[in-house]
């Protein structure tokens, strides 16, 4: 229901949609949907390995990602930040 809210969007203007969600369960289960529909999604939040992360925030920067997940806490950690600033999203969801 209400992903097709900002997926069609993300989908329709290229790039990389950003959505940050604060319930990782919700995010693993978005991300597996996405990736089964053959697009290229990922997530980062703080239950996963710190090499997991390293890669998601490489595959971000290359463009290689259709839709990166993150949790709130994401948004205070520098290094996210300025991910982003290196390469802006597309669009931003907040779910």
């Amino acid at each position: 229901g209400k992903s097709l809210c900002y997926q069609l969007p993300g989908l329709a203007r290229g790039g990389t949609t950003l959505v940050v969600s604060p319930l990782i369960a919700l995010m693993e289960d978005q991300v597996a949907k996405l990736c089964e529909l053959g697009l290229a999604a990922d997530r980062i939040h703080s239950g996963r390995e710190s090499g997991a992360g390293a890669q998601v925030y490489r595959d971000y920067l290359s463009g290689r990602l259709d839709f990166l997940f993150a949790a709130p806490e994401r948004l205070g950690v520098p290094g996210f930040v300025d991910m982003l600033a290196r390469r802006k999203p597309t669009l931003i969801a907040i779910d």
